[in-house]
């Protein structure tokens, strides 16, 4: 009895070596378990995501994990200023994972106001180039009489300088003398200030969906400038405006941060109404464009200024 009781012991103590912790030191066979980073297993944590950092024992091959916290968002704020055509607004960016909101909304601002000249509608011929500027047509009225009429505008190189300075040149060059409007729309535009004989310069388009702030919005009487709808000659269509304008009868602010308005008319907006209110003909030029069965004629453009 006593010798079965000895091997039973020797059989239950050979067990519990087997299977004694590989941390439990041995003179035989057990070590201290020495781990080392698996790389092959780590997961890297996200803004909303746990990650893992995974170890493996290099004598035994045992494993184990560590849990790392998500990191959570970093958020940075860029600040997008409002404009009379849009409201402001910031947009919160994650730095880490490019998540983004847009919040802290602000109005639109109000329109300007445009400054009309004390003395409405006495103009003098200028003796240098000015922000004041007389258009003069020739046109036969819906009734069929000869008529001329002059219309002055204030150009605005605070909202719009390269278009304003272009449109300059080429009065001070005479380039719109003798032009014609060749595009009416009746309760929208009149459009026009193109030569056959000579193409002007492409000028950068300033106006929002081109990068470039513009304050001035499309409402009856603002000149704004036309330009080519999709690439021209390699150039692309936001940049291709050079000397052909348009002049609203009526509001239209669907075409605010799209085209580059650059001043008001503050004299003579009806001469524009009694140019759109005539017989008008399908172009063979444009298609569904349609323009006036008279010609009308840009006369002269000319710097004026103010009587005070």
């Amino acid at each position: 009895m006593k010798k079965r009781l000895f091997v039973f012991g020797v059989l239950i103590f050979a067990v519990c070596l087997l299977f004694s912790s590989c941390g439990q030191p041995s003179s035989k066979t057990g070590h201290t378990h020495v781990f080392i980073t698996d790389a092959s297993a780590f997961v890297s944590p996200t803004c909303t995501t746990d990650g893992q950092l995974a170890f493996v024992c290099k004598e035994c091959g045992q494993t184990k994990t560590e849990r790392i916290d998500a990191t959570g968002h970093d958020y940075n704020g860029v600040v997008t200023e409002p404009t009379y055509t849009r409201e402001g607004y910031t947009t919160y960016t994650c730095s880490r994972c490019g998540d983004s909101y847009i919040a802290d909304r602000v109005p639109k601002l109000e329109q300007t106001e445009i400054m009309v000249p004390v003395v409405e509608g006495q103009y003098i011929p200028a003796t240098s180039i000015s922000d004041y500027v007389k258009m003069t047509f020739s046109f036969t009225d819906a009734n069929g009489e000869t008529r001329t009429g002059d219309i002055v505008i204030l150009l605005r190189p605070d909202c719009a300088p390269l278009t304003v300075a272009n449109f300059k040149k080429l009065i001070f060059s005479g380039y719109y003398n003798g032009t014609e409007i060749f595009r009416v729309v009746n309760n929208r535009f009149i459009q026009g200030g193109e030569r056959e004989d000579e193409e002007a310069d492409y000028i950068k388009g300033e106006f929002e969906a081109n990068g470039v702030e513009n304050p001035l919005s499309h409402v009856r009487g603002t000149i704004s400038m036309s330009r080519h709808t999709s690439l021209y000659n390699g150039i692309p269509a936001y940049d291709t405006a050079s000397s052909c304008f348009f002049i609203m009868q009526k509001d239209y602010t669907d075409w605010d941060g799209k085209y580059a308005a650059f001043g008001t008319v503050v004299f003579g907006i009806e001469i524009i109404d009694l140019i759109a209110d005539q017989e008008l003909i399908y172009s063979e030029r444009y298609e569904d464009v349609v323009y006036p069965k008279n010609p009308v004629l840009i006369s002269s453009v000319s710097f004026v200024k103010p009587v005070n």
